[in-house]
C-alpha cells in the first residue's frame, strides 16, 4: 500500500551561492608597459583540485619553484601561457609558464579520469612546446599538452589550427575544437567532412591519451545567406558517458550544418546562427541542428549532464531586427528579448537533439552568455557579461548590484534557482563533484574579488587586468515552514500513485518541482488547471517537498510511504 502524508504548506527559497573564497592571480615585473594576466578556462578533478589556464606578460610570481618551465620566456612584446593548479581550499599547489620566445597563450583545459590535465592554446614560438616524437614538432597555430597531477609535462604538441576548447573522455581521449583555414592537416581519410567548405571552416579532432591523433574532421558549409563562402567556428566541446562527443559554436551558412528531422533545418538569417552538432566517438555525425532566428546569435558553450542532456549557452542579438520566436519555450525563465545590444540564451536538449526547453537571459542592455556546467544533479550553470542593472541578481544573491560579469543557476527544469553579479570580464565556469562552481576570467576592479586569506588579496597590474578565481559553494534547501491553505491543497491522503493539486488561479502556468532530501528535482511538471493530477507511482518511499512558483516557492512536505 502506498501513502501520501501532508505534513502542511512551507514556503521555500533556494539557498543563494555562497563565496567560499576567490583570489587574484598576476605576477610582478611586466616584461611590457601593457602586460597583463587573463585567465580563460577553469576545470576541477574528481578530488576537487581546480585548474585556471590563461596568458601572462609576467616574470615572476606567476610559476611554482621546481615547476616544469619557471622562467617566462616571452620576451619584450610576448606573453607565456600558464597553468595554475588549487586545492579546494584556495591553496595554490603548483604552477608553471608554458611557452617560447613569440606570443604564446592558455585558452582551455580539461582534466582526464586518472588527474592527469591538458591545456591547449595559440602559439608563435618554435621551441619550449611539442615533445619529441610528438604528432606536430614544426611551429603552427595550435598547442596541445598533457601535465599529470603532479605537473610533469608527459607530451606537447602543436596542431593546425585556432584551437577555442578541448575536453576529454571517460577513456582519457581529448578533444579539440576551433576554427581553421589550412587546407590539409585536420581531416583524416574517411572523415565526416574531408574538404574544407568555405574560407574557412569548424573542425573536431581527437587525440588518445598519448597524443596520437585519432581522427580529424572540418565542419561547415560552402554557401551563406549573404552571398560569400562561410566560415564557422567551433567554440566548445563536450562528451557524454558514451563516449559521444558534442560541438558547438557560429555558422554562416545556409547548408551542410543540420541533419533531417533537426530541431531547426533552416538557417535563421542574419550574419549567422549558432549550431549544435553531435558525433559518436569514431566521428562519424550522428544530429545537428542550426539554433538561431532573424539577428546575430552565437553558441559560445556547452556542457552534458548525468543523463545524457546537453546544454547550449550563448548570445543572440536582436536589436536591430524583429524579436525571434524560436528561442524559448512556453513557460521558460524568460521568454522575451530584454532589449538592448543582446540578450544570453540556455538551451537544453536531450541525446537525440529534441528541444526540452529555451530561455532568454538578460535585461535591458548588453548581455552575453559565454560558459555553462553541470553538476551531479542535474543543475546548470551559465556565467558571461552584462551591463544590465535588472533581471540577473536574485534577491539575497552575493552581489546584487550592477557589475561586468554574473553567475546563475538553474535546475534540470529550467527553474532559476539564484543569480549573481561579480566583478570581471570574459568569464568562465565549471563545477566539482560537491555542486561547487568556479569562475574566471580577468579584471581591473581594485576590490570585490579577493576574499581574506586568499593566494593574492590585491590587484597587481595597475590599470591594466588580472586574472582571477572564485568559488562558489553549492545550492541547498533552505525551509520555513510555513501553513497557507489558500493558494492550494493535495489529495487523496493516501494514494497509491496519483496526487491531485487543487491551485487557485494565480498558480495555473506555474513550474511545479519535487525534491528528494538532497535537494535533487526527481519530478517537475506545469500546473494546467486548477486541478492537476500528479503520478508519484516512481518515487521511491521516504519524504519529499513538492513546490510550486519560481520567486517565492509555495512548498509543502510529502511522504511516500
Amino acid at each position: 500500500m502506498t501513502a501520501i502524508a501532508i505534513f502542511g504548506f512551507a514556503t521555500i527559497t533556494m539557498a543563494q551561492n555562497v563565496r567560499a573564497w576567490g583570489t587574484y592571480y598576476t605576477g610582478t615585473g611586466q616584461v611590457w608597459p601593457n602586460g597583463e594576466e587573463r585567465g580563460n578556462s577553469c576545470i576541477t578533478d574528481a578530488a576537487g583540485n581546480v585548474y585556471m589556464v590563461g596568458f601572462t606578460s609576467s616574470n615572476s610570481d606567476i610559476a611554482t619553484a621546481g615547476a616544469h618551465q619557471t622562467v617566462f620566456a616571452g620576451g619584450p612584446g610576448g606573453n607565456d601561457a600558464f597553468l595554475v593548479k588549487f586545492n579546494s581550499s584556495g591553496v595554490r599547489q603548483w604552477a608553471t609558464y608554458y611557452g617560447g620566445s613569440e606570443y604564446d597563450m592558455g585558452i582551455s583545459c580539461a582534466v582526464d579520469a586518472s588527474g592527469n590535465v591538458y591545456m591547449i592554446g595559440q602559439t608563435a614560438s618554435t621551441s619550449g612546446i611539442a615533445t619529441t616524437g610528438a604528432h606536430e614538432t614544426t611551429v603552427n597555430d595550435g598547442f596541445l599538452v598533457k601535465f599529470n597531477s603532479s605537473g610533469v609535462r608527459q607530451w606537447g604538441t602543436y596542431f593546425e589550427g585556432n584551437g577555442n576548447a578541448c575536453t576529454t573522455d571517460a577513456s582519457g581521449n581529448v578533444y579539440i575544437v576551433g576554427l581553421t583555414n589550412s587546407t590539409s592537416g585536420i581531416a583524416t581519410a574517411g572523415a565526416h567532412q574531408t574538404v574544407m567548405s568555405g574560407s574557412g571552416d569548424a573542425f573536431l579532432v581527437k587525440f588518445n591519451s598519448s597524443g596520437v591523433k585519432q581522427w580529424g574532421t572540418y565542419f561547415g558549409g560552402a554557401s551563406t545567406a549573404l552571398g560569400a563562402s562561410g566560415m564557422e567556428t567551433g567554440l566548445s566541446c563536450a562528451t557524454d558517458a558514451l563516449g559521444n562527443v558534442y560541438m558547438v559554436g557560429q555558422t554562416p551558412s545556409t547548408s551542410g550544418i543540420a541533419t533531417t528531422g533537426a530541431h531547426q533545418t533552416i538557417y535563421g538569417g542574419s550574419f549567422c546562427d549558432a549550431f549544435l552538432v553531435k558525433f559518436n566517438s569514431s566521428g562519424v555525425m550522428q544530429w545537428g541542428t542550426y539554433y538561431g532566428g532573424a539577428g546575430i546569435d552565437i553558441g559560445y558553450s556547452c556542457a552534458v549532464d548525468a543523463s545524457g542532456n546537453v546544454f547550449l549557452a550563448g548570445d543572440t542579438q536582436q536589436e536591430f531586427v524583429p524579436a525571434s520566436s524560436g528561442m524559448t519555450t512556453i513557460g521558460a525563465h524568460q521568454s522575451a528579448y530584454g532589449g538592448g545590444y543582446s540578450d544570453g540564451f540556455l538551451v537544453k536538449f536531450d541525446s537525440n537533439g529534441l528541444r526540452q526547453w529555451g530561455t532568454y537571459y538578460g535585461g535591458s542592455l548588453l548581455d552575453v552568455s559565454f560558459s555553462c556546467a553541470t553538476d551531479a544533479s542535474g543543475n546548470v550553470y551559465m556565467s558571461g557579461n552584462t551591463q544590465s542593472s535588472a533581471g540577473i541578481a536574485t534577491s539575497g544573491a552575493h552581489q546584487t548590484t550592477v557589475n561586468d560579469a554574473f553567475l546563475v543557476s538553474f535546475n534540470s527544469s529550467g527553474v532559476r534557482q539564484s543569480g549573481t553579479y561579480y566583478g570581471g570580464i570574459k568569464n568562465v565556469c565549471t563545477s566539482d563533484a560537491s555542486g561547487n562552481v568556479y569562475m574566471t576570467g580577468y579584471t581591473k576592479s581594485n576590490s570585490g574579488i579577493a576574499t581574506a586569506g586568499a593566494h593574492q588579496t590585491a590587484k597587481g597590474n595597475n590599470g591594466y587586468s588580472d586574472a582571477f578565481l572564485v568559488k562558489f559553494s553549492g545550492i541547498s534547501l533552505g525551509i520555513n515552514e510555513t501553513i497557507n491553505d489558500k493558494l492550494f491543497s493535495i489529495y487523496p491522503n493516501p494514494t497509491q500513485s496519483i496526487v491531485n493539486v487543487k491551485a487557485d488561479t494565480k498558480l495555473i502556468g506555474a513550474v511545479y518541482n519535487i525534491y528528494d532530501n538532497t535537494g535533487k528535482v526527481v519530478l517537475s511538471g506545469k500546473i494546467n488547471t486548477e486541478n492537476t493530477s500528479v503520478d508519484l507511482e516512481k518515487l521511491a518511499a521516504g519524504i519529499y517537498l513538492f513546490s510550486i512558483g519560481e520567486n517565492v516557492k509555495q512548498t509543502f512536505k510529502v511522504i511516500k510511504e
